[in-house]
């Protein structure tokens, strides 16, 4: 007979805090999980929640919690609508654009107008957006420059009257 614990049971535990694997009659035994449906509005997927855990467990003297990363990411809103445009022109400027981390985005501007060393970047954090240098190829007068969104944050994006918001949210 083996004494494998089911993978299930062990994700379970890690959800619910547990820091030692019940008894072997125990490990066998299905988990209780609360389900809840999330609106239909937002989402068809359910969430799973841990069954509720007893208020009295004393915590393990080989393990503390894990501290919050620092750097973790807000969730994005529900019903958050991210842009699906990836290449932004002197049209487009004054719109705002949501993108969500990792997603890639582009500027292709004219050199003659909107001189590339004049192109500012603010972003709040610091932060928000990474440079990428695989650009696409485009003809003169135009250049192009490409973004990648690296942390949630608000970036504006502005070279002489050409002005666009960016806002990147977590996953």
């Amino acid at each position: 007979m083996s004494t494998r614990m089911p993978a299930a049971v062990l994700a379970l535990l890690l959800l619910t805090g547990c820091t030692q694997p019940p008894a072997p009659s125990q490990a066998t035994a299905t988990p209780t999980a609360v389900v809840a449906q999330a609106p239909a509005a937002t989402s068809t997927a359910a969430a799973i929640q841990p069954a509720a855990t007893p208020t009295a467990v004393a915590p393990s003297p080989t393990s503390a919690p894990p501290a919050p990363s620092p750097t973790a990411a807000a969730p994005a809103p529900t019903g958050t609508v991210f842009t699906q445009q990836y290449e932004i022109t002197t049209a487009d400027s004054g719109r705002t654009f949501t993108y969500g981390i990792t997603t890639r985005f582009g500027l292709i501007l004219d050199q003659t107008k909107y001189p590339r060393e004049s192109l500012q970047v603010v972003c709040a954090p610091p932060i928000t957006l990474g440079s990428i240098s695989n650009i696409p190829s485009v003809s003169p007068p135009l250049y192009a420059v490409r973004y990648v969104g690296v942390t949630p944050g608000k970036c504006t994006l502005a070279d002489n009257d050409f002005k666009v918001y960016v806002q990147v949210l977590g996953p």
